[in-house]
């Protein structure tokens, strides 16, 4: 796996990939060079001068000790972001890319687990980036098996855009809930007063409540983090809810279902919107104060 941004320093730095080198006046063919107009990296071909590189050219060409990753949301054309410095930690990472209808949904990150998909599927009608999401019609979920990815027991950012199509009813965005007040139990959802909370359990149900009130048919950004024990809740980049003092161990790596749209303990609280560019990061706490989201596929 390769970093575009060690790929982007040893190029400037005049590093020579073994068959050619970019900073010559005149390159040879299979020369690697960063373009900065564009923020992609170029191959040369003889006759037809600087080009997009794709991964597996720059992959076969280009390696070096202190590369260690890179993707392209397993599309060689994407607008992802190819130099996310916790790519090693993402535990999951959706970009909901694929045809209309499909029921396909590819985990990008390094784990690449396997979606147990029960009726969502791709939708090109709505999408934040990437040119399509997941659409969820009030009766769909996702699972995805645990392990100790799912497992948070420190540092940790969970984050989504979600865009509701109905107002007035309780929704899963995401969830490992396999009780009331079992422990490590946690759910990112929305309220029937169409608020977005984090609710988990320390030996009691606890929440943090978004201050914005959603609306239908608009994405809004939702990330959770927690760093040092302080739990924050983000819409749009912005904190809201105030912090919590919290601990303990949230999520499970065995017996309880990573899920998407749908509450495991009821069976119901299915939502009803679409979600794209979803990331779980087991490590790192990403947001600790106000942010700007990305504007690109994660």
């Amino acid at each position: 796996m390769i970093n575009l941004n060690s790929l982007t320093k040893n190029i400037k730095d005049g590093f020579k990939a073994p068959t050619g080198d970019s900073n010559r006046e005149t390159p040879t063919k299979g020369a690697l060079r960063f373009n900065t107009e564009t923020g992609k990296p170029e191959i040369y071909a003889k006759g037809r001068g600087w080009r997009r590189a794709s991964v597996s050219e720059i992959s076969a060409i280009y390696t070096h000790d202190n590369l260690v990753a890179f993707y392209d949301a397993s599309n060689a054309d994407t607008t992802g972001d190819t130099s996310d410095q916790y790519y090693s930690d993402v535990s999951l990472l959706l970009h909901m890319n694929g045809t209309d209808g499909s029921t396909t949904f590819t985990d990008s990150s390094s784990v690449s687990r396997t979606a147990s998909n029960s009726g969502a599927t791709i939708s090109t009608s709505e999408f934040k980036f990437g040119g399509s999401s997941a659409y969820f019609d009030g009766s769909d979920y996702i699972n995805f098996s645990p392990d100790s990815g799912f497992l948070f027991t420190g540092d940790f950012t969970i984050e989504t855009w979600v865009n509701f199509q109905s107002n007035g009813t309780s929704q899963i965005i995401m969830e490992q809930w396999p009780g009331g007040t079992t422990a490590a139990a946690w759910q990112l959802w929305r309220a029937s007063n169409n608020k977005i909370y984090l609710t988990y359990v320390d030996g009691s149900q606890l929440s943090i409540s978004s201050t914005t009130t959603t609306t239908v048919d608009t994405w809004y950004h939702v990330a959770v983090s927690r760093s040092s024990g302080t739990l924050r809740l983000f819409i749009n980049g912005t904190q809201e809810g105030g912090n919590a003092s919290f601990s303990g161990n949230m999520g499970y790596s065995s017996g309880t279902n990573f899920v998407l749209g749908r509450q495991t303990y009821q069976t119901k609280f299915y939502l009803n919107g679409y979600l794209d560019e979803l990331r779980v990061t087991n490590g790192p706490a990403r947001y600790t104060s106000n942010f700007t989201p990305q504007t690109r596929e994660f």
